[in-house]
């Protein structure tokens, strides 16, 4: 018995020696790297990872759920890249080529980018637009098209599938995720223009909540699916040798840069049928897409010449406007010049009561509805909700709507040069001029804009340190992470007690207390709503209760140059609506906001203004502008002389006395839409266009005499820049 089961025994080496010992001749290449790779133990290791990332789709089947999204959907995705990948290095087995060998570009690869650009294009979708299912497929097919384009071009420009699609799945991972946030906290999505505001995001997240949620996780987890994937494949290039490889990179460099100026800096998008709507930008990424609708406004970013411009118009219109400024009767506000000049610009300032549906436990702004005595105060039409405090900015020190180009950030986007406004023609009149801000000086860029504007200092956030250290006042200094009202203005009273006597004085001040996040545990609410209960009632709590702060900080600025010998003016307005949720939005609207006629949606665009002096002047109520006007109205009531530029705003004023970027109130005392076709309104807002373009064009093009004081118009052009030099 032994000896037989011995000589089966030799039989079997005999035959398994001769198996694995036949001649290279005679064996396939792909048994023979099987046996001499052992490459069993690399099957059993893609094994492993697929299977660790099927136990997180298990760990993570609770959030799927909670998206409406079923499992089954992502278990058949994970079979399928799964599936590709034991298939496409099995193939690779039988065929003899090695773990690392590479192959050409070939249709499945093509076909391989086209599914990825349709997975990554519906989880943007999903992740940001609640009525993707609606899409029509055009829209669809060309989302998922410039979707595709981007993931060429990258994996051009790496001369690698692998490489190239990892990092093309990452950057839509980011942006997905980055619209999904920006969405949430800001109720607008993200624009191109938001890119050059990235810094100043980046100082206040510390503000906001960020939680994660079922759609977060579903985006994370394909994003994750996906670099695996490509980890573990079979990489492919369009060039293998050195100078195809140069060829390569070089190609798709180009590439991305083409793609760069035909997608932002063209008009090949917004020349075709999509709609563009700046007064409702959700609008255009729910109808388009996010990957179309961001590109798209981009495009409308570019400040072009609007039609039937030219420099002779811009002459005419000024000299007009001077002309019927001579010849009406003296309407001067006061004939007191004030030396000191104080402009607050108050982060997020909204009175809620012009809302009726709006009932409060008492009232968040009592000192604010108190003012009367030497007092112009009403509602302030601005161009931005939520956040884009540099546009009112703007407008107010400009005088320039953002109705021409309502998508930008002009901070970021116009200021590569000097431009006049609200300081140069103050500095021409000899005043100091002195900008401050509580937070860090690149916030917005100012730091570079108020150089070009022309201010004579900046103080920031380093400039409160004596305040903040102050055993006598720094208790108070800040609240919730941010500098305090009542620090902010105390530090505009330093200035003037260390400023020479009589010296005139204009003060820009950009406060920072109530900016948005109104999700600070440790800040607890004093104002309370008596009728709402949906969701952001903490937040708009929060909110109210910091402008309360506010309003005492304002009554004790007031009372303090109430008492200065100095003529004193102080202009207070606010930038910009709380970015507050939908649920609040739709209680103090009274129904959804999309649904309202032009003249309610208006209501959520309107801030709160007043013109204050310490000496007797003109009182009214209700005297409702525009940001782009006030900075002419404060010259106006300064008794201060004004530049063409001013008088021809003035003039547009009384023709159509509110005008931002989304309506404007016509001949008729109606707000009108920017969108309404055929109104002899848009003629005149055409022209304002022209002066506006001239201004930015800046250089020889620009009217210099237009936009300052004292000047007679030349030949050259040539006129007194902010900063005081010759063009």
């Amino acid at each position: 018995m032994n000896r037989e089961f011995k000589n089966k025994m030799d039989h079997l080496k005999t035959e398994l020696s001769r198996f694995f010992h036949k001649t290279e001749s005679s064996i396939s290449p792909g048994w023979k790297y099987l046996c001499r790779q052992k490459v069993f133990l690399s099957l059993a290791m893609r094994a492993l990872v697929w299977l660790l990332l099927f136990a997180l789709l298990l760990v993570c089947k609770s959030f799927l759920e909670e998206t409406s999204i079923r499992f089954p959907i992502f278990l058949i995705l994970l079979l399928f890249l799964a599936g590709s990948d034991f298939f496409f290095e099995i193939r690779h087995i039988l065929k003899g080529t090695k773990r690392h060998t590479i192959s050409r570009f070939s249709f499945p690869h093509f076909c391989l980018i086209w599914f990825n650009a349709l997975i990554s294009f519906w989880q943007i979708e999903y992740l940001c637009n609640d009525t993707y299912q609606s899409m029509i497929w055009t829209n669809i097919i060309l989302g998922v098209s410039l979707t595709a384009v981007i993931y060429f071009c990258i994996v051009l420009a790496c001369n690698s599938l692998s490489v190239g699609m990892i990092i093309g799945n990452i950057f839509f991972l980011v942006w997905g995720i980055a619209s999904y946030f920006v969405l949430l906290f800001r109720g607008t999505p993200l624009q191109y223009a938001d890119l050059f505001a990235a810094g100043t995001a980046m100082e206040v997240l510390d503000s906001y909540d960020f939680i994660l949620t079922g759609p977060l996780v579903q985006f994370c987890l394909v994003a994750l699916f996906w670099c695996l994937y490509y980890i573990q494949k079979w990489d492919c290039r369009f060039g293998r040798i050195r100078s195809a490889r140069v060829l390569s990179h070089l190609l798709g460099i180009g590439a991305c840069a083409g793609c760069y100026v035909l997608l932002v800096h063209s008009t090949i998008l917004t020349d075709t049928d999509i709609s563009l709507s700046h007064w409702n930008p959700t609008t255009t990424y729910k109808t388009y897409g996010t990957e179309t609708a961001f590109l798209a406004f981009a495009e409308d970013l570019t400040v072009r010449k609007p039609e039937g411009y030219s420099q002779e118009k811009v002459q005419e219109l000024a000299d007009t406007a001077v002309q019927t400024a001579a010849s009406e009767p003296s309407s001067a506000f006061s004939d007191v010049t004030p030396t000191n000049i104080i402009l607050i610009m108050n982060e997020t300032w909204t009175d809620f009561t012009i809302f009726p549906t709006v009932h409060l436990d008492q009232d968040y702004l009592p000192f604010y509805h108190s003012m009367t005595e030497n007092t112009i105060k009403g509602n302030l039409y601005v161009s931005t909700w939520g956040s884009g405090t540099d546009r009112t900015e703007y407008e107010v020190l400009t005088g320039h709507s953002m109705a021409l180009n309502p998508g930008t950030q002009p901070y970021c986007g116009y200021f590569t040069s000097e431009h006049y406004s609200l300081v140069s023609t103050l500095k021409a009149q000899g005043y100091e001029t002195i900008a401050v801000h509580p937070s860090n000086a690149s916030n917005w860029s100012r730091n570079r804009v108020y150089d070009y504007l022309g201010f004579d200092d900046f103080l920031s956030i380093d400039d409160f340190e004596d305040l903040i250290h102050d055993p006598t006042y720094g208790s108070s200094a800040y609240v919730r992470s941010y500098i305090s009202d009542a620090c902010d203005f105390r530090k505009l009273e330093q200035i003037y007690e260390e400023k020479e006597e009589d010296q005139p004085l204009f003060v820009f001040n950009v406060t920072i207390q109530n900016h948005g996040g109104y999700t600070d545990a440790s800040y607890p609410a004093t104002i309370h709503l008596t009728d709402f209960d949906g969701e952001g009632k903490d937040r708009a709590e929060q909110f109210l209760s910091l402008a309360y702060e506010t309003d005492a900080a304002l009554a004790d600025l007031i009372a303090y140059f109430s008492q200065v010998d100095e003529p004193t003016m102080i202009c207070m307005f606010g930038d910009h609506h709380p970015a507050t949720t939908e649920a609040f939005q739709d209680y103090t609207n009274g129904a959804n906001y999309y649904t309202l006629p032009i003249e309610e949606q208006q209501y959520s665009y309107a801030t709160p203004y007043f013109i204050w002096t310490n000496y007797d002047s003109p009182e009214a109520e209700n005297a409702d502008l525009s940001s782009n006007y006030l900075g002419s109205v404060l010259l106006k009531a300064a008794n201060l002389e004004l530049t063409p530029y001013n008088e021809y705003l003035l003039s547009l004023k009384e023709q159509i006395p509110v005008l931002n970027a989304f309506g404007y109130i016509g001949f008729d005392g109606e707000m009108h839409s920017m969108e309404e076709e055929g109104r002899e309104e848009l003629n005149l807002i055409q022209e304002y266009y022209y002066m506006i373009y001239n201004e930015l064009k800046g250089g020889s093009s620009r009217l210099d005499s237009v936009y300052t004081i004292g000047q007679q118009p030349d030949s050259s052009g040539e006129g007194i820049l902010a900063s005081g030099k010759q063009q």
